[in-house]
């Protein structure tokens, strides 16, 4: 399985495998975002906003 991440400093979209990929919560001003994150090689963060019930169905690993 793979994912589609959005690179915004070579303006492409970039594809990971799942081993790569972890998932998130961000939470501000009582609201809750759900992300999935990877690292590119020069070890910048690329991120992906899913829906809940997307993120639940992953089974991925969960960064804090």
């Amino acid at each position: 399985m793979t994912f589609e991440f959005y690179d915004d400093k070579l303006r492409t979209n970039v594809t990971v495998p799942k081993d790569k990929v972890s998932k998130t919560i961000h939470r501000q001003d009582g609201q809750t975002q759900y992300a999935l994150l990877t690292r590119t090689i020069d070890d910048r963060i690329l991120i992906r906003h899913v829906s809940k019930g997307d993120w639940d169905k992953l089974s991925v690993p969960e960064e804090r």
